[in-house]
């Protein structure tokens, strides 16, 4: 069903044998907005510690009771990797620790210890050429290596260079690696956004601005968000409209800016949301119609 962001920060969350804390904010990635993480407030003793939690680990939430239960015990989670803040940027290291930890899926694609040259941004490896390569060779012109096999005539069985292959590091590099300083660990998912951070960014047209963000209206079974609820200020009467995603050109994080590519124009015209209903069908189909005679 399709819920209020907005709705679920404070809402009790519930370990398998009790209250464990209180959840103030929701991480998601700015690439398929999908959720990540909640950040759940723990109570320690006389401590709150801010600690994440996957939505894998995520019952059916109780709206009524404003409770979002887990599929984890206080003591496992009291007993989870800990980080000095879990304020974005969140490091990548940290993220593979709580995924071996809780045995959660790696969501990114593969693992940092895997992750092929592209997704490291390091050169790639040099492709082993097929019979159509060979064939385009001109052999009378001299090959990338030629100088050094004329230079070296006598070493025609010399080992040519190891290609690199990804392994998972042993249990010594596992603690190096997850529990390393901040400044020593260097890799952070700056894809990672935060919802309370992103409440208010003012939603600008190429007209000026049109808006200012008001919530995100997400998917409670599978925790992506679906709509941009912008409120249009003044102009229109405080109304409301939801916006789907893929009207939106880029986001300006530096300087809280939303960019779409619709106009103010269609904006204020396209079906009015009452925040205080749930998204029902007939409004997404009525949003849909709208939306798509736009194209």
């Amino acid at each position: 069903m399709l819920r209020k962001a907005k709705d679920c920060i404070g809402f009790s969350v519930e370990a398998i044998d009790g209250f464990i804390g209180t959840l103030s904010d929701i991480y998601f990635d700015d690439y398929e907005w999908s959720v990540r993480y909640f950040v759940v407030d723990v109570n320690s003793g006389t401590d709150t510690i801010k600690t994440l939690i996957s939505p894998l680990s995520v019952g059916k939430i109780d709206w009524e009771k404003r409770t979002l239960p887990i599929s984890l015990t206080k003591k496992r989670i009291n007993a989870s990797p800990q980080q000095a803040q879990v304020d974005l940027p969140i490091s990548r290291q940290y993220e593979i620790a709580l995924r071996r930890y809780y045995e959660w899926p790696v969501y990114w694609g593969q693992s940092e210890f895997l992750d092929t040259p592209s997704v490291k941004k390091l050169p790639s490896p040099p492709r082993i050429p097929n019979d159509e390569d060979a064939s385009e060779i001109n052999e009378s012109e001299p090959q990338l290596g030629d100088e050094e096999r004329y230079e070296n005539p006598d070493d025609e069985e010399e080992d040519g260079p190891m290609l690199s292959i990804g392994r998972e590091p042993d249990d010594g590099e596992i603690v190096d690696l997850e529990f390393s300083n901040a400044e020593q660990e260097g890799t952070y998912n700056a894809a990672l956004r935060s919802f309370n951070e992103i409440l208010g960014y003012h939603i600008e047209s190429d007209q000026g601005e049109a808006g200012i963000l008001d919530d995100l209206i997400i998917d409670d079974e599978e925790w992506i968000c679906r709509y941009l609820s912008i409120n249009l200020g003044l102009s229109s009467k405080d109304k409301s409209v939801l916006l789907t995603l893929h009207w939106i050109a880029d986001i300006d994080w530096g300087m809280s800016r939303i960019h779409i590519t619709l106009s103010q124009s269609y904006l204020q015209n396209s079906p009015p949301y009452n925040n205080a209903l749930e998204v029902s069908k007939d409004y997404e189909k009525k949003l849909f119609d709208y939306y798509d005679g736009l194209r």
